[in-house]
């Protein structure tokens, strides 16, 4: 299923504990960018840690209730919008 391999990737230009992002060194979010992003990643990462439940055999990935469930879930915490965010700050570099 390409959603459950597009949503990690997503998480890789997000910021880190140090404050460096993994955008590229090019890439740069502005201050009001990396506020708003930061307040979605957190939040989706605090949620993203539900999946352990489905790592651990609590819930069945397979079922396509379960995880289309989920994805909603996370795309109702603005994946969408972090996206635009980064591909805004990607969009600036090149």
């Amino acid at each position: 299923n390409s959603a459950r391999e597009s949503y990690p990737a997503l998480m890789h230009g997000a910021p880190t504990r140090t404050g460096s992002n993994n955008l590229g060194s090019d890439v740069v979010l502005t201050s009001e960018e990396s506020t708003e992003a930061s307040a979605i990643y957190s939040d989706i990462i605090t949620h993203v840690a539900t999946l352990l439940a489905v790592i651990n055999g609590a819930q069945d990935v397979d079922d396509d209730a379960v995880w289309n469930a989920y994805v909603k879930s996370i795309e109702d915490m603005n994946i969408d919008g972090l996206t635009q965010i980064i591909q805004g700050a990607y969009d600036r570099v090149n």
